[in-house]
């Protein structure tokens, strides 16, 4: 993906179209890296956000595709344009379909009832529901034989067509909810439900045992058809399968499922999550700019110092900085010296390659180092060394400064964890004392 990214830049970079060379990130490229070319750092850079950019397009598009393939998928109807029920007790199914016809396209919710029972099933039925309901009922409770929580009365029961309404018990001590009246004895009574099925119904008596408590014009047309599919729904009931009508009024239709289809939403999507991506790379660059400055402020007082104790061994500055290249760890301050030695053995005057050095570090510090040092050359290395001490005393001020400001600014930054800790605490502390106000 990088060698395609990297054509495409190539590409733009032949044909002038350079929309995308924003002089401060070529500028930020430089300084972050003074040994490498321009063309090359913009090569790079610009071909891999281009890549990341095309990654994301390209995942933005597969997702859209496949998005795009499911709804196509799940739209299609079963031969012959069949629905299928839901069994008994599983509910209404709710379908959401697109009617062609050559008035037009309809789109039509249908709410399918679940199969209905004939006579033998629901006596079958009724007797499997006898056998579960005393263990549907418990709750919390071991057995009917052991109440002491409330009991799950309900309307209707998971996987049974059936509809329940309670009496709550002969002697008052369960209401219709199943909810228990305290009793400081055992006592014995027997729970009332109606069962109702279509124009069935019977009445059942559950024992139970309590225990002590502890707690034509288009309109028309539409009109026609919704009537047409209630009428052939409400007739089909027994059966699992609803044959969807294939014409009305002589009008043929066709049927497919209204899916929603996210994939352009999909796409659309990628698009703008690619293009953020690419501009915010930009930022990425400047917040690495503004860490390589932090970086370099934090090391100057011990430049300037090295810079003093050397030039008052007698090594002149040239010699200094050579010495410092060795000392220096890797970051941003070697790659800067580096440089400056380098272009110093190449032959590049003095004064111009401190001048370079003061506007690569791009900081105050080194802008002012820098000029000492070209003053230094052309007055000559009388004050120089006392005008080191001098700036070595004010770097060390300014890190002082600089070290109270981090200070300050960690300390705002841990306020929100702190006030978020103190609210934990404060739920520790008193959430016992509540649950022992609601005991």
């Amino acid at each position: 993906m990088l060698r395609i990214a990297e054509a495409i830049y190539q590409w733009l970079d032949e044909h002038h179209y350079h929309f995308f060379h924003q002089k401060r990130n070529v500028q930020a490229l430089l300084l972050l890296h003074p040994t490498v070319s321009e063309a090359e750092l913009r090569k790079t850079y610009y071909s891999k956000k281009i890549e990341k950019t095309m990654l994301i397009i390209c995942a933005g598009i597969l997702i859209a595709t496949l998005s795009w393939i499911k709804a196509f998928l799940d739209g299609g109807m079963e031969e012959n344009n069949i629905l299928y029920r839901g069994e008994p007790g599983e509910g209404s199914r709710e379908f959401s379909l697109i009617c062609e016809s050559p008035l037009g396209e309809e789109n039509v919710t249908i709410e399918l009832q679940e199969r209905q029972l004939g006579e033998q099933e629901t006596i079958e039925k009724y007797e499997d529901f006898q056998e579960d309901i005393a263990v549907m009922i418990l709750g919390d409770n071991i057995s009917l034989e052991q109440v002491e929580s409330p009991l799950i009365l309900r309307e209707e029961y998971p996987g049974y067509p059936f509809c329940v309404r309670w009496e709550g018990d002969t002697r008052g001590l369960v209401d219709e909810r199943g909810n228990l009246y305290p009793t400081d004895e055992m006592q014995d009574t027997v729970l009332i439900a109606e069962i109702s099925y279509q124009e069935k119904s019977w009445k059942l008596l559950i024992p139970i045992k309590l225990t002590p408590s502890k707690r034509d014009s288009p309109q028309q047309f539409s009109d026609r058809l919704r009537e047409s599919l209630a009428h052939s729904e409400e007739s089909n009931r027994e059966n699992i399968e609803w044959a969807l009508p294939q014409s009305l009024d002589g009008q043929e239709l066709h049927w497919r499922k209204a899916v929603r289809n996210i994939a352009g939403i999909i796409f659309f999507g990628s698009m703008a999550i690619a293009g953020l991506t690419y501009f915010l790379a930009d930022r990425d660059l400047q917040t690495e700019m503004e860490r390589r400055k932090k970086e370099l402020s934090r090391y100057y007082p011990g430049i300037v110092h090295k810079l003093t104790l050397y030039l008052g061994a007698g090594l002149s500055v040239r010699s200094a900085f050579k010495r410092i290249e060795l000392e220096c760890r890797d970051g941003p301050l070697r790659d800067e010296i580096v440089y400056l030695c380098r272009e110093l053995n190449t032959g590049v005057p003095e004064n111009v390659a401190y001048e370079h050095m003061g506007k690569r570090m791009g900081t105050q510090e080194y802008i002012r180092l820098s000029g000492l040092l070209c003053q230094n050359l052309k007055k000559g290395n009388l004050t120089l060394l006392q005008c080191l001490q001098e700036e070595a005393i004010r770097s060390l001020d300014g890190r002082l400064r600089q070290g109270r400001k981090l200070g300050e600014e960690a300390s705002t930054k841990l306020l929100l964890p702190m006030v978020m800790l103190l609210l934990v605490v404060m739920i520790i502390v008193m959430m016992p004392a509540f649950m022992t106000m609601g005991v």
